[in-house]
């Protein structure tokens, strides 16, 4: 590590520390591809955090709000067209998705704070192409 890396290390919440590891294992998680249209997507029910790509590219980072359907849902969403990722990004073009380059990483988290902390973190370090304001118009300068 270099300095600044350290100084800033030094500095962090000890809960910190264990979110960065949990960005850590979540990049190294295995990227999987959407399935084929009409294929059933097979992916775990449990809370967590993900990272939708095309090829190398970050695009979103999200994470689940406690449904009981967890990951599956909210990937699923993403799938049916029923996100702000594939309205406002994709331009509701949800079929984007299941073509060749587009995949996902998940890592299961436990805890509502814990999963809003690693999707910031994330959030902040991959500089996804879209990330959701909640807004419902989009504005161009801040």
């Amino acid at each position: 590590m270099n300095n600044l890396t350290e100084f800033l290390w030094e500095q962090w919440h000890p809960e910190a520390k264990v979110i960065a590891n949990s960005l850590k294992e979540l990049l190294a998680k295995e990227s999987c591809q959407f399935p084929e249209n009409g294929k059933l997507m097979n992916v775990s029910k449990t809370q967590g955090v993900y990272i939708i790509r095309k090829n190398r590219t970050v695009l979103h980072v999200g994470r689940t709000y406690g449904g009981r359907e967890g990951l599956h849902q909210r990937l699923k969403n993403h799938l049916n067209g029923a996100s702000s990722f594939v309205i406002k990004y994709l331009k509701r073009n949800k079929e984007k998705l299941r073509k060749k380059g587009y995949t996902y990483q998940l890592l299961r988290v436990r805890g509502d704070k814990k999963r809003a902390y690693l999707e910031n973190l994330a959030t902040g370090i991959l500089h996804p192409e879209y990330i959701g304001t909640g807004r419902k118009k989009q504005h161009t300068a801040d």
